[in-house]
């Protein structure tokens, strides 16, 4: 279950860093501390599904 309520419609022409960066902009829009969480989380992933796997902690991806 994510961390927020944040839901994220995807339309399949996002690339993996592009949903990072709307991901991180949504939290710091919302919730601030969450954002910093996500992006201190975010340095110790690796790969795109690593990177995926995190944001799906944190919001819902449709």
């Amino acid at each position: 279950m994510p961390k927020t309520d944040i839901v994220i419609k995807l339309t399949g022409s996002e690339t993996v860093d592009g949903l990072v960066d709307t991901v991180e902009a949504k939290l710091n829009q919302q919730y601030g501390f969450l954002a910093v969480a996500f992006r201190q989380q975010l340095m110790w992933v690796h790969g795109d599904d690593e990177k995926i796997d995190l944001i799906r902690q944190f919001v819902t991806l449709e």
